[in-house]
């Protein structure tokens, strides 16, 4: 569901998740509260990477996911996509909010 990206970590991540979900049936698909768990685990860095790729292909998915997380771990990745994009932070804040 994302685009492939340079970083070698990131993309190893994105391929082993791509495998996963061409196993997983529409039931054993995970729901926005397990990828919220699963992106509040990962570093702060690593998880707003990838939520801004998502981002870009589906702004309303990503939001959700966001939605689903605890507030300490949400404000640390909202914080690191704004290092990278403070308009992306602010739309993706907006659509939290809403």
């Amino acid at each position: 569901d994302v685009k492939p990206v340079k970083d070698r970590e990131l993309a190893a991540l994105q391929a082993r998740i791509a495998e996963f979900n061409k196993m997983l049936t529409d039931d054993e698909k995970l729901n926005n509260g397990q990828l919220a768990q699963t992106f509040a685990s990962m570093s702060p860095q690593n998880a707003a990477q990838v939520l801004l790729e998502m981002f870009d292909k589906d702004p309303n998915k990503t939001a959700a996911i966001l939605t689903a997380m605890e507030s300490g771990p949400r404000s640390q990745i909202i914080s690191a996509i704004a290092d990278t994009s403070s308009a992306a932070a602010a739309k993706l804040t907006e659509l939290i909010a809403q």
